[in-house]
């Protein structure tokens, strides 16, 4: 009996431990076949909320058909599935940063490492470097550059932006010195872009405060300490340091970024020498506003930087803004055609055209119009033309007679006046513009030296005065006008007179108001304010006369057709009217030299305006 219990026992404990082994031999198995679909809702949770779901399901989908060639292979199962999900999770960051267009800041080891080796660089470099520098000087400049690279005035270059920081960090490199261009840098880091992690700005700060101190270090070495802004010449003496500086500063920037983005295998070798052109163009352009800050900061302060960088952030606004001037739909899609005179005529398709009339033309005004018997009244653009023609000849005339006041500065802005005119501009509309040229004779208009050299002891402002008169202005406007259409006409297009007439008219009413007040004796602060009262003005006298031609073209309304000209033009007047400006003061305080170098951020707006009709141009074109 005892026997048979013992037998009993033993084959029960066989059994039972048979079923424990097996029960525990299917737990591991099924608790390791769970082990790459663990992994996938692992690499699920770096993926955005609203995708989440579905893209995991997909994964489990893509990971059954890996599975099923090792069906009842448990080990192969789990090596394959597990390379799979492994694969997914290190990739998961890339696809959340490409669906929701934020980099992902899962950076490898190396990078992370080259990011701590930039970071710990630019500590070391601001704390054993003294700053010489005014304090007052630092913290602006500092303030400046913040301002900048938070903003979202940038020059987009794939996954490089160029921003208008680089103007105030190259002012630094000339005021502060490395330490002071260093500290100016080092404020991104403390940007108020919100989408930047802080991996991203400890990195943009440090690239910048080393691009500077470097950059600074390279001006220091070649330029002569003893040249001051506001000294004679000083311009001449740091145009080719500032240069040397320029380059430094763009390329080291251009390098440090480049690693980061290889080492994060977020771009290739390929790409970044595709793209490193236009990055060193654009950096190089807005780097050369810098110079200008740094030229005009001994005349105005720290007013300068707000002045020379207004026209670059109205032409990347110009660009960024929206357009939502949508035509109205009824019957039939409604096409802006080009129509003669520089408007633009509406036509229905799929509707009986009439007498072609702008949008803004309403039908309340229609129903005027049939009251009025469309009255014509005389041709306000002929009479312009008359009255520019006869100032053309009187202004040509008295410059000859009696012979051209300061004729080497009279050739220069007319070369700049025929190159701008050259380079016009066509605006949705088909209305040409010269916003190079028009800021080169409008500052010619508004000049008031040529600079501190040779300037006599009793000068006013310190500088020696420019001596053009209101029509000799006209002249070399009309003569740089006339040369800058001569290829044109050459190639068989008719310029447009007109629109010529008008900005001409406009340029001679601001000479003949500002030319006069010279002889007062003004200082510095109150010539400055009457420059801008005088250049605003001219913005309105250009506005209403362009209202006043096209109201009496079209027979509209004119507050329709005044809304549509500030919507239109706003932009490109205010850009153009500083401009002007900025040339006439840079030429005053640093002579005919910063002309030429005035000459860049000019061709940066013009590019910048170019877009923006391009871009108006292709949305009219696609309304059609």
């Amino acid at each position: 009996m005892t026997v048979l219990w013992t037998a009993l026992l033993s084959s029960v404990g066989v059994l039972a431990v048979g079923v424990v082994v097996s029960a525990l031999r299917d737990e591991v198995r099924g608790r390791l076949d769970q082990m790459p679909r663990a992994l996938l809702r692992l690499a699920g949770h770096r993926l955005p909320y609203d995708v989440r779901s579905d893209l995991v399901e997909e994964w489990e989908a893509e990971l059954e058909a890996v599975l099923t060639p090792a069906a009842g292979l448990p080990i192969t199962r789990l090596i394959v599935g597990t390379r799979y999900s492994l694969g997914l999770l290190r990739v998961a960051p890339k696809v959340a940063g490409e669906l929701t267009g934020v980099t992902p800041t899962g950076l490898p080891l190396r990078a992370w490492l080259y990011v701590g080796g930039v970071v710990g660089s630019a500590a070391i470099v601001i704390g054993t470097s003294p700053i010489g520098a005014a304090w007052p000087t630092v913290v602006s400049l500092a303030a400046l550059f913040l301002v900048c690279e938070s903003s979202s005035a940038k020059l987009n270059f794939g996954r490089i932006n160029v921003s208008l920081g680089y103007a105030a960090s190259l002012a630094a490199v000339v005021l502060l010195g490395p330490a002071g261009a260093a500290l100016v840098g080092a404020t991104a880091t403390i940007s108020r872009q919100r989408a930047l992690a802080p991996v991203k700005r400890l990195f943009n700060g440090a690239q910048f405060a080393l691009s500077g101190y470097a950059a600074s270090v390279g001006f220091q070495l070649l330029h002569n300490a003893s040249y001051q802004p506001g000294r004679p010449t000083w311009l001449e003496h740091v145009v080719g340091p500032f240069l040397v500086a320029l380059v430094i500063f763009v390329s080291v920037n251009l390098l440090l970024v480049a690693g980061i983005l290889l080492l994060s295998r977020q771009a290739a070798w390929r790409d970044l020498l595709r793209g490193s052109g236009y990055r060193m163009v654009g950096g190089l352009g807005y780097g050369m506003t810098g110079l200008l800050i740094a030229g005009l900061w001994d005349n105005i302060g720290v007013f300068s930087a707000p002045l020379v960088l207004l026209p670059l952030v109205i032409a990347r606004w110009a660009i960024a803004r929206p357009d939502g001037n949508r035509r109205a739909q009824s019957g039939g899609s409604v096409a802006a055609v080009p129509g003669g005179g520089g408007q633009t005529e509406t036509r229905q398709v799929g509707a009986t055209t009439s007498p072609a009339l702008p949008h803004y033309v309403t039908a309340m005004d229609r129903a005027g119009l049939r009251r009025r018997g469309f009255w014509k009244p005389f041709d306000l653009s002929r009479l312009l033309l008359i009255v520019v023609a006869g100032l053309v000849i009187l202004s040509t005339v008295s410059t000859v007679t009696g012979g051209p006041s300061q004729p080497e500065v009279a050739l220069a802005f007319g070369g700049l006046i025929s190159l701008g005119e050259l380079l016009r501009i066509v605006l949705p509309g088909n209305r040409q513009v010269a916003p190079i040229a028009t800021a080169s004779a409008m500052g010619y208009a508004l000049l008031v030296g040529i600079g501190p050299q040779g300037a006599p002891l009793d000068a006013p402002l310190g500088v020696v005065p420019a001596e053009q008169s209101a029509l000799q202005v006209v002249a070399v406007t009309a003569a740089g006008m006339l040369v800058g259409s001569l290829p044109r006409i050459v190639a068989g297009h008719i310029p447009p007179l007109a629109e010529m007439a008008r900005r001409l008219f406009v340029i001679a009413a601001v000479a003949l108001c500002f030319r006069p007040m010279l002889s007062l004796g003004l200082p510095w602060q109150l010539l400055l304010t009457v420059m801008g009262l005088v250049a605003v003005l001219s913005c309105f006298a250009d506005m209403l006369i362009a209202v006043l031609i096209q109201m009496r073209a079209d027979r509209a309304r004119s507050d329709r057709v005044l809304h549509h000209e500030i919507k239109a033009n706003m932009a490109l007047w205010a850009a153009t009217c500083i401009n002007a400006i900025l040339v006439a003061l840079a030429t005053t305080a640093m002579g005919m030299a910063a002309l030429l170098i005035f000459t860049v951020p000019l061709m940066v707006t013009q590019f910048a305006f170019r877009r923006y009709a391009e871009i108006h141009g292709t949305a009219h074109q696609a309304s059609r």
